[in-house]
């Protein structure tokens, strides 16, 4: 049993979030294109487990799990965009239901980032992040952001790469 974190039926519409009519849409890469569900699912798959351990855990806390997963790796769907652009080094990651965050492209290539499209051998639930959800192994889920709709590529001074998670549009912010 794992608890499941969603913004709740009065914040979002979990079946329009959830929609496979929900494009993919990537910047900051040579070829800047938009997915649909389908051409990612027709990519080369990975599949591995990750651990992912919620970021309110807190000391000896219960909610952590494994999870296996299948999907398609961060830098597999920037090679099939012809590579980064000259200077972009972070992604401004955006899903479907509101939440955003932004992530060093290099920290996420280095630990397997995946647009991820099934746990536990099933495709995503609504409330996993159905149709796809954007994993960071090593990282808690605050930045595995669900309903992953927007990688936006950023040129980001040095000094300024940080990784932060969990910021929302309306300025609700667990980590920064």
């Amino acid at each position: 049993l794992f608890i499941v974190n969603n913004w709740g039926p009065d914040a979002i519409d979990l079946e329009a979030v959830s929609a496979d009519s929900n494009p993919l849409s990537i910047t900051g890469v040579n070829n800047p294109r938009t997915f649909t569900v389908e051409e990612i699912r027709a990519m080369p798959q990975t599949e591995f487990t990750a651990f992912q351990n919620c970021a309110t855990n807190g000391e000896g806390g219960a909610l952590m799990e494994n999870i296996p997963m299948k999907g398609v790796l961060l830098s597999d769907v920037i090679e099939a965009c012809g590579g980064l652009a000259g200077g972009t080094n972070t992604f401004a990651l955006a899903g479907a239901d509101g939440w955003a965050t932004a992530y060093i492209i290099d920290f996420m290539v280095q630990n397997n980032a995946m647009i991820a499209l099934e746990y536990f051998g099933h495709p995503l639930t609504a409330d996993q992040g159905y149709p796809a959800t954007l994993v960071i192994p090593g990282m808690p889920g605050a930045p595995w952001v669900k309903h992953i709709v927007a990688l936006s590529g950023l040129e980001q001074p040095a000094e300024a790469l940080v990784n932060s998670y969990a910021l929302r549009a309306d300025g609700f912010t667990s980590h920064k």
